[in-house]
């Protein structure tokens, strides 16, 4: 086999294996946004339930009298929250869903690029086992011709 081809060989191997590192990267990448986002959902749902609670207790307090500009101020506050979770909750299954798909494909094609590099690795094993086959073989070769001589 010629260095050329020897180089091209190495040239392919060392690109699909960064590659598939960099899809690797990308797809860990990936998880950890949808990771993130369903943490802040989760943190959202809770300050929203913790509000509500306290409105339900400020409300079922029998004897206060209640400052309707709190009151006021208390169920804007859950307006906005309840809003901001349903934003949060279809921002989240649309990135889940837009990502799930890129993940699954990344991940699909790591696996692919493994195979390749495997292929490739036991594609150079073959070629240097020959190599050394058509070495020896070329050894003998000339032994014989020395004997003829």
């Amino acid at each position: 086999m010629s260095r050329s081809s020897k180089h091209v060989s190495r040239e392919k191997y060392e690109n699909v294996k960064h590659k598939g590192a960099q899809w690797y990267n990308e797809c860990t990448s990936l998880k950890e946004k949808v990771e993130k986002l369903t943490d802040m959902n989760k943190d959202l749902l809770s300050q929203n339930e913790d509000l509500v609670d306290q409105l339900k207790d400020f409300n079922d307090a029998p004897d206060q009298t209640h400052d309707a500009e709190l009151v006021d101020e208390l169920e804007s506050e859950n307006k906005t929250l309840k809003r901001e979770i349903r934003n949060l909750k279809r921002d989240n299954k649309m990135v889940e869903d837009k990502y799930r798909d890129k993940i699954v494909h990344l991940e699909r094609d790591l696996f692919v690029k493994d195979g390749k590099i495997q292929r490739l690795e036991d594609a150079k094993k073959d070629l240097k086992e020959r190599y050394i086959e058509l070495k020896e073989d070329w050894r003998e070769e000339r032994r014989s011709n020395r004997k003829e001589k």
